[in-house]
């Protein structure tokens, strides 16, 4: 034994999965698109029906499961919809779902799991990117479920929550004809009478439910009329029995009169105590008054030091500002002064040491000087004596021998400059021809990303392509944005160029405007500065901010004609629409948009600069496609001009819809090409002119050569012959004129020598004096400086001791203003609980009388006469209730009880009779509703049907008799002269024709997941062909529905399998028993 784990037994049950060719069938199902999510990938089954160990992948479109009679097929379709939640009724395949519990086992479980990726996904937060679905099944117990996340946890054990989910996905499990068992497909393709079809398409489509429903509705409403009615009865006799106390009442009346004195007398004693406490409300609220006085002084005060505090501590923030400015100036001046320091010390020391070597040179020069002299004096002397002994013609073959050499030098001279000119040729073209690649490819590769940005241009829209210009991540920073705008005091707006459009008639000033405003296209105003620090941390989630700027501004109206230009010629603010109109003050106070004109002749700029009176600020003008001049007045006289170059991308809206972008580009485009043909023009110019200018070269070179050859010749013979004619020549001459004209050399060296020291001096000299100068400029610019920091330093140190001061008056109002705010708090809480006090006392006064009632003349002024009075109507009242049988608040109760009986039972019934009528009339509308539907349902149904007959090239439709609730299909082949009834065709044709039906009825069902069992069972082998072609057309491209078709035949050997979209799964062949062989 090695030691090694023993592998692990493989249980899961053997099946074959293929799509045609495996590899490109992978590859094409790569490439398909996205699809929505809800389909089923996988189910997994344990111990289910004839399933031990089972497991299948399902793809998001069609499906085929194949496999012979026996093999577990159906058992698939039947644990799906066991599994989502179906009862073992609806399946057809036992009275229990203990019946589907493989023998010889106490469980079973189902697993699901459905995709769940994509934005339209079920609470991806909770389940993730996919939703696990288990169904337990037990011999002995209930069933369970469990609906888990991807990574396994545990989200919830109910059904309610799995059909939530199964509704949102619209998978209608409870739907028999969206998963056609073996039977219901059956019964669907064989439904003979024009009824039986019906009935199935009603309720297949759920029609049938929805008619089903408004039925129950109606009779729930009637029997509701019918309760109504009933309780109109007892409504009666409660109004019969207020009407009996009603009558009791008026004879009461009749002694009323007593009763209301009584009641007047009773309503001034409570009046007369609202009349007390009235006064002493009046004190309170003079109390409260004073208060409000001392608090308004006190606001004012704080306020007028809040404002001298802000005041300062902007002041004071300014300065500081400025210090650090300064200091920054004063470090960046000081830097400067140290360099020019330097450099004006190293020109010094450089200065020094050429004079030096000046003198050493001059020293040297004098000496050479002196013996180059003595030298020639030598050389003459012995010239002279060797002359003499010489005759004539040696002298004029030395003569012609001097003037070879002479000619011989000059030649080889020009010969090297004429080389080093040659080589000089070569390396210009080389670095011509360099440069020529070099540029041209750089020109190539422009055009290219051009035409590649116009491409991508061509894909988008103009509003997209204009929120590309401004940064690819612009619209989740605006998305960023409006999801914190409840963080926001005011909403920010921009970037600018979003809500500024150039008019139409002014859209070829589109470019120059836009190069004008600039960076302010790119901004975001903000009201405040807490909002540009929200928005300012937005920018830099997305690493944006130093992209885009933000503007604090408060937007105000004001008036601007007196700095408008006064010219013929338009400004930008005449050019441009806002879509929020403050924005027109903004470029204003910015930019001065008012004063800034349009003039397509520069040369006219100069005479609207000329004259004050037409009060220009800047005058734009386009140049090219590509540039534009900007001109401005200067600070003196006169103006400056400035080329601009144009952006190619566009950061401002046009009145126009089309997008000027893509035209600009491809002019640019078109440009860039004709520049780089005019390039490679001049340079095939310039390169063809160097090489005739290298061939001239050459020739002169080849001709000096020659002539040098020939002249080498010539020197070499008469130099033999001035040997054979002359004895040993003096060697001391010889030697006298080398030293001669060594000493020469060495004179020319040192004569270049000091000129070029004296060259250096000048330009050190030079230097020097701009060094000097710069210092000088330095210690000035320092000094200034250093004032201007220490002037800082004493303005900040004074407003720090204001601000100090205010602080600490504000505090001590501060304390003052909330003593007397507790005091008024208080005193407002005291008159509070006085006022509710009073205006309770008061409703219950009115109860017995009103106010001027009871301070009526007849009424006793005095508390002690009012009460000696009532003392004496009640002792009245007493004996006449006597006399009636009952007391005067037994009446009343009476009165009252009845009264109210009567009113809570009318108004009950009132409402109940709005809702029946409301509820009635909401039926009305649904069942109008539903016959729309109906008539829509059937419309899509039948020309489905029609569209679907065409595969086969039949004509024909469905009949729908809505009275008879007949469906009759009627078909018209290609042999027939008209429509006839489907029973009367053959039995290929006619189960073709019930396949359309049902395709016809899974339209307007609109599943997620349609499944349908064997449903070529009476086709024959071209028929079934036929259809399945047909189906894989149909359910193939349809990437909302999820379709599982379950045959027993070869679909790879009837169809073409290599369809996008297209899965089949082959099942095993079932293991068959000798029936004489033990089990």
């Amino acid at each position: 034994m090695d030691g090694r784990a023993p592998k692990r037994r493989r249980t899961l049950a053997p099946m074959t999965q293929f799509e045609g060719d495996s590899q490109s069938a992978a590859k094409d199902i790569d490439e398909l698109p996205l699809h929505a999510p809800g389909y089923i990938k996988t189910v997994q089954l344990q111990n289910f029906m004839c399933h031990e160990n089972f497991e299948i992948n399902l793809g998001p479109q069609l499906n085929f499961i194949v496999g012979r009679n026996g093999s577990g097929k159906s058992a698939i379709l039947t644990a799906i919809t066991v599994g989502l939640g179906a009862k073992a009724a609806e399946t057809n395949r036992g009275a229990s779902l203990k019946d589907l519990i493989r023998e010889g086992c106490n469980m079973a479980k189902i697993q699901i799991i459905l995709d769940n990726q994509g934005p339209s996904g079920f609470e991806q937060d909770s389940y993730g990117s996919q939703i696990i679905v288990e169904r337990t099944l037990k011999k002995t117990g209930d069933t369970a479920f469990s609906l888990k996340s991807e990574t396994g946890r545990k989200i919830s054990s109910k059904k309610a929550d799995l059909q939530t989910i199964l509704d949102y996905f619209g998978v209608p499990i409870s739907n028999p004809m969206c998963f056609l068992s073996q039977d219901a497909a059956r019964s669907f393709l064989t439904a003979s009478t024009a009824a039986d079809k019906y009935m199935h398409f009603m309720k297949g489509t759920q029609l049938k439910e929805t008619e089903d429903n408004l039925n129950q509705a109606y009779e729930v409403t009637l029997e509701a009329r019918d309760q109504l009615h009933f309780h109109e009865r007892g409504l009666k006799a409660l109004r019969a029995e207020y009407e009996s106390a009603q009558r009791i009442f008026r004879e009461l009346n009749e002694h009323q009169d007593l009763n209301k004195r009584k009641r007047v007398l009773q309503g001034k004693l409570l009046w007369l105590t609202v009349q007390e406490n009235e006064g002493l409300s009046k004190k309170l609220e003079s109390k409260l008054k004073e208060y409000e006085d001392r608090r308004a002084i006190i606001d004012s005060k704080i306020a007028a030091r809040k404002a001298k505090t802000e005041q300062f501590t902007r002041d004071q923030q300014e300065i500081e500002e400025q210090i650090e400015t300064v200091a920054e100036r004063w470090q960046e001046r000081k830097t400067d002064l140290d360099i020019a320091r330097g450099n004006l010390m190293q020109l010094e020391t450089e200065c020094n040491t050429k004079g030096a070597q000046r003198k050493e040179t001059e020293e040297e020069l004098r000496k050479t000087i002196k013996t180059v002299e003595e030298l020639e004096r030598k050389v003459q002397s012995l010239e002279e004596e060797l002359k003499r002994q010489r005759d004539g013609e040696g002298e004029k073959m030395e003569q012609e021998l001097s003037g070879i050499q002479i000619e011989n030098k000059q030649l080889n001279s020009d010969l090297i400059n004429h080389q080093n000119d040659l080589e000089n040729l070569k390396d210009k073209l080389k670095t011509l021809l360099h440069k020529k690649n070099e540029e041209l490819r750089e020109l190539h590769f422009e055009v290219d990303k051009k035409q590649q940005e116009l491409r991508t241009m061509n894909n988008v829209t103009p509003e997209e392509q204009l929120l590309m210009n401004f940064h690819p991540k612009i619209k989740d920073v605006l998305k960023a944005v409006r999801d914190a705008r409840r963080k926001f005091v005011e909403a920010p707006i921009g970037p600018l160029g979003l809500s500024l459009t150039i008019k139409k008639e002014f859209e070829e000033w589109t470019r120059p405007i836009q190069a004008y405003l600039g960076g302010e296209l790119k901004c975001f105003v903000v009201s405040n500065s807490r909002d540009r620090q929200e928005l300012s941390s937005i920018l830099r989630q997305y690493n944006v901010n130093h992209l885009f700027t933000v503007v604090v501004y408060k937007f105000s109206k004001f008036e601007f004609m007196q700095g408008k230009a006064r010219t013929s010629y338009s400004t930008v603010l005449d050019a441009l629409e806002f879509d929020i109109p403050s924005l027109k003050y903004l470029l204003i106070d910015l930019k001065q948009i008012e004063g800034v004109i349009l003039v397509k002749d520069k040369r006219e700029a100069r005479k609207v600069f000329d004259d004050d009176k037409f009060n220009v600020q800047r005058v734009l003008s386009p140049l090219n496609a590509r540039q534009g001049i900007q001109a401005f007045k200067r600070r003196g006289a006169g103006f400056s001009s400035n080329i601009v170059s144009y952006q190619e991308r566009l950061s401002l809206k046009q009145a126009s819809s089309s997008n000027d972008d893509i035209g600009y580009l491809k002019a640019v485009i078109e440009e860039e090409k004709h520049r780089i043909w005019q390039r490679e023009s001049d340079f095939n110019v310039n390169l063809q002119q160097l090489e005739r200018d290298i061939q001239e070269k050459k020739k002169t070179i080849d001709q000096m050569q020659k002539r040098i050859a020939k002249l080498n010749e010539r020197d070499v013979d008469l130099r033999v012959r001035l040997e054979r004619s002359k004895n040993v020549g003096d060697e001391s001459l010889e030697r006298a004129k080398i030293q001669a004209n060594s000493y020469k050399s060495v004179i020319g060296g040192y004569k270049n020598t000091l000129n070029e020291i004296d060259d250096s001096l000048n330009t050190v000299s030079e230097s020097k004096q701009s060094l000097k100068a710069r210092y000088e400029e330095c210690v000035l610019e320092l000094r200034e400086v250093e004032h201007h920091q220490q002037e800082l330093k004493n303005s900040i140190s004074h407003i720090s001791a204001n601000l100090e001061k205010y602080k600490e008056d504000q505090e001590r109002y501060v304390k003052k203003q909330a003593d007397i705010v507790a005091r008024q708090a208080k005193t407002t809480e005291e008159m509070k609980r006085f006022e509710d006090g009073i205006k309770k006392q008061e409703e219950q006064a009115n109860i017995y009388c009103p106010r001027d009632v009871a301070f009526q003349p007849d009424v006793p002024p005095r508390r002690e006469d009012v009460k000696t009075e009532i003392e004496e109507i009640s002792f009245r009242i007493q004996s006449a209730e006597r006399n009636l049988g009952m007391s005067q608040n037994e009446v009343l109760s009476l009165l009252e009880n009845t009264k109210t009986k009567y009113t809570d039972a009318h108004e009950k019934y009132s409402k109940i009779d709005q809702v029946i009528a409301l509820l009635e009339g909401l039926l009305r509308k649904r069942q109008q509703s539903f016959f729309y539907a109906r008539r829509d349902t059937c419309f899509t149904a039948d020309a489905d049907f029609k569209q679907s007959l065409r595969f086969r090239n039949f004509s024909g439709g469905l009949h729908f008799d809505l009275e008879r609730k007949t469906l009759d299909m009627l078909v018209k082949t290609a042999n027939d002269e008209r429509p006839r009834n489907v029973n009367t065709l053959s039995g290929g044709e006619k189960s073709f024709c019930q396949l359309s039906l049902l395709m016809a009825t899974w339209r307007p069902i609109r599943s997620r997941l349609i499944a349908l069992d064997e449903f070529d069972v009476f086709m024959d082998q071209v028929n079934r062909q036929i259809g399945t072609r047909f189906i894989i057309r149909e359910f193939s491209k349809r990437s909302r529905a999820q379709t599982i078709i379950i045959t027993p035949q070869d679909i790879s050997k009837i169809a073409d399998v290599n369809q996008p979209g297209l899965q089949i799964y082959k099942m095993d062949d079932p293991q068959r028993h000798n029936i004489s062989e033990p089990m």
